[in-house]
C-alpha cells in the first residue's frame, strides 16, 4: 500500500497480485483520493481526470501487453 499527501490531495493506492495458476497471476491497483475542492484543488482534480487518468490507463495496458507476450 502506498499512502501519500500533497497540497491538493491525500491518497492511498493498494497494489495486489493474485495467483490464478502456477503460470498466471493478476495484478490490480485500487487508488482512493480526497481532493481539496476549492480554488486550485478543483483545477488540479480536472487535470488528473484529463491527463493523469488516461496516461495511467495507457501505461497499464502496455504493462499488460508486455506481461502477456
Amino acid at each position: 500500500m502506498l499512502l501519500g499527501r500533497h497540497r491538493f490531495a491525500s491518497y492511498a493506492s493498494c497494489f495486489t497480485v493474485t495467483a490464478l495458476s502456477r503460470r498466471r497471476s493478476r495484478a490490480a491497483n485500487v487508488t482512493r483520493a480526497t481532493f481539496v475542492s476549492e480554488g486550485l484543488g478543483s483545477l488540479y482534480l480536472a487535470g488528473v481526470r484529463v491527463f493523469h487518468d488516461p496516461y495511467t490507463d495507457w501505461m497499464l495496458r502496455v504493462l499488460k501487453h508486455l506481461a502477456e507476450s
